[in-house]
C-alpha cells in the first residue's frame, strides 16, 4: 500500500510539474503585455 502511494505521489509531483510548465508558456503566449 505504502509503495502505491509513493507511486502515485510521484505521478502528481511529475503532472504538477506539466501543469506548472504549460501555464508558464500560456502565460508568455496570452500575456505578452505585462
Amino acid at each position: 500500500m505504502e509503495s502505491t502511494i509513493a507511486t502515485l505521489k510521484e505521478r502528481l509531483d511529475d503532472k504538477q510539474k506539466e501543469v506548472a510548465e504549460l501555464k508558464s508558456k500560456y502565460n508568455l503566449q496570452t500575456e505578452p503585455s505585462r
